[in-house]
């Protein structure tokens, strides 16, 4: 989860082996990939990015609600800089 056009799905592709599109054109919805490994199953959601100029803000705090609360780890990608 993170900024539009932020790198999510790129950066959920590498950390998690799932195979999300990171084409030019942002991800809509929530989109699910399944990993299974010796010790678990791996379940990845790659939630479409918040603070886009198609959403409100509204939408976007439900967004970040529900990924919150069916989720037991949530990465967060930013374009910020650190100074």
């Amino acid at each position: 989860m993170g900024e539009q056009s932020a790198g999510n799905s790129f950066t959920l592709n590498h950390l998690v082996d799932t195979s999300f599109s990171g084409s030019a054109s942002a991800s809509e919805g929530v989109w699910m990939s399944v990993s299974p490994t010796d010790d678990a199953l791996i379940v990845a959601l790659n939630f479409e990015g918040v603070y886009s100029l198609e959403h409100l803000a509204q939408e976007d705090t439900l967004l970040v609600l529900f990924n919150t609360a069916i989720s037991n780890l949530v990465l967060f990608c930013s374009m910020m800089t650190l100074l």
